[in-house]
């Protein structure tokens, strides 16, 4: 069932300036089992045993905690070491990484792993290199006994890594090149940054907190329950505010998991939620002077691609947000005959204003000029473009890019893959970095609808009134056909991959609609 339009219960998320509202705003059960609804109620802290949730969301921080710095031996396989820690409850791995420590690998990891939505391009002496860049957070306070983070990963435009320069190893760069003797502990200290950086900016904060968390607010707030977009909504705001709940309070929160499973003090961890505007990607970094932070990522990847950044990533990416978009665009047209229609819908409109003025969180500059709704009275066409955009962005967030910073179990698996905390000259972490990291993934294999396959045709209303356009269930049927053949096509090149050259010869898993759940998950 949908609840009616309210202002909704909110609390401070810690390190943040975000509010989350309670649990006990969801609407949505997640099961229909009385034993599953008790379970669900207890961690919520609500029904007859809420109490025994609530003391362990809001006092399990007063926990006794500790760093341990007990160190994997050569004979030791950290990978094995996980898994004993959670078993079977570690979510399911269908990323392949057979090599994970090469300089290859590294390629792989940068351009077509999990940093392929941070490629930057930079000139030096007349040279153009790709980049990856985690130095800033390099200095960010660190607790006793670990390591700082950093690292910027440079390479040839064939791919190749050229250096790595890092701003955490003390007070100058230090600078790395392949052959180099400290090039292993290069490498893996860039890697285990970025995997900080994704996880910490891109996924827990920008994706969760901010737009996630700002769409369910803005709809439950604003939207009727027989609204078109409120009911369009549904699938994709599934669960979300018992998702950011737990996320706010089991990982946000001072000394609980988030604080445990990094090396940054408290002091660090808010510095890096406060950094993250000024460091997101996914279109909030398209600067001003070229039109400024976008809703449309192929807009998005058309800049891109000027400067020199063509990917599979990003290719991929476009083909999957045109289809996201097509879907919107028949949602919207169907229900709005006309871009006037949009405009008085005054319940559409605050939607829209709530929502645009609440993601500005996620990047460090309004959005562009197209997206200003303040306009609609000037530009009614603009606006309904707007309402297309902003439901294609945020379905392709919670779905793709949320797949791409949040399916991180591959990387995290293996400590000396990818660690959230390490001690000074170490190339992995900790046994405790390791247990912590297992922990993480544990909270997240709850397994959640896919979008490819899944019928949900019966969230959408009827229309008032006759309509010459495709209906929603005919709408969403072309939807589901388009991501079947985006599917076969994804799949078709990762078969192929070994077939290509060095350096399209990987497979891209983010963007497969196999792969892809409908909502955020935690």
């Amino acid at each position: 069932y949908l609840r009616d339009p309210k202002p909704m219960k909110k609390f401070l998320c810690d390190f943040t300036n975000v509010y989350v509202p309670y649990s006990m705003e969801n609407e949505q059960e997640n099961t229909v089992s009385i034993i599953g609804k008790l379970i669900n109620d207890t961690m919520n802290g609500q029904g007859p045993l809420g109490f025994i949730g609530h003391l362990g969301k809001n006092y399990v921080y007063l926990l006794p905690f500790s760093d341990h710095f007990d160190e994997f031996q050569a004979d030791e396989d950290p990978v094995e070491f996980c898994m004993r820690q959670v078993g079977n409850m570690y979510p399911p791995i269908y990323q392949e990484w057979p090599d994970k420590q090469s300089d290859v690998a590294l390629t792989r990891f940068c351009k077509d792993g999990l940093g392929a939505h941070r490629v930057e391009l930079a000139v030096e002496d007349g040279v153009k290199y790709y980049v990856l860049r985690t130095n800033a957070i390099a200095s960010l306070p660190v607790r006793d006994g670990f390591a700082n983070y950093g690292g910027d990963a440079y390479f040839g435009m064939n791919w190749n890594p050229v250096k790595i320069v890092d701003a955490g190893l003390g007070k100058s760069l230090v600078t790395t090149r392949p052959g180099d003797a400290g090039w292993a502990e290069a490498k893996f200290r860039f890697r285990s940054s970025m995997s900080v950086i994704v996880t910490v900016c891109d996924h827990l904060y920008g994706i969760h907190l901010v737009v996630a968390n700002y769409m369910a607010i803005a709809s439950r707030e604003h939207l009727p329950t027989s609204h078109p977009i409120r009911r369009f909504l549904m699938p994709f705001l599934y669960n979300t505010i018992v998702v950011n709940d737990n996320a706010a309070t089991n990982l946000c929160r001072r000394k609980t998991l988030a604080y445990r499973c990094f090396a940054l003090t408290e002091s660090g961890l808010e510095q890096a939620y406060r950094a993250s505007p000024f460091i997101a990607k996914f279109g909030s970094d398209r600067p001003q002077e070229e039109g400024g932070p976008c809703l449309d990522y192929e807009e998005y990847v058309d800049w891109l691609k000027q400067q020199g950044i063509d990917t599979e990533y990003f290719r991929q990416g476009r083909k999957y947000w045109q289809i996201v978009k097509k879907f919107c665009q028949g949602i919207v047209d169907f229900y709005y005959d006309t871009p006037q229609d949009c405009t008085s819908d005054e319940k559409l409109m605050l939607w829209a204003d709530s929502y645009l003025s609440h993601i500005k969180h996620f990047s460090n500059a309004p959005l562009g000029g197209d997206h200003d709704m303040e306009s609609y009275k000037l530009d009614q066409v603009r606006v309904k473009k707007t309402i297309t955009h902003i439901l294609a962005h945020f379905v392709m967030t919670v779905t793709a890019h949320h797949e791409q910073a949040g399916a991180v179990e591959v990387y995290v698996q293996d400590v000396s893959f990818c660690a959230f905390k390490w001690t000074p000259g170490k190339l992995m972490g900790t046994k405790q970095t390791a247990t912590s990291q297992s922990m993480l993934m544990m909270m997240t294999a709850t397994p959640f609808p896919k979008i490819l396959g899944s019928d949900w045709t019966y969230v959408f209303p009827e229309k008032n009134g006759a309509s010459q356009k495709a209906t929603p269930k005919q709408v969403f049927a072309q939807f589901q056909q388009d991501l079947s053949t985006l599917h076969a096509e994804v799949d078709t090149y990762n078969r192929t991959c070994h077939t290509r050259s060095f350096p399209d010869n990987n497979p891209m898993y983010v963007f497969d609609p196999v792969n892809l759940e409908t909502s955020i998950s935690v």
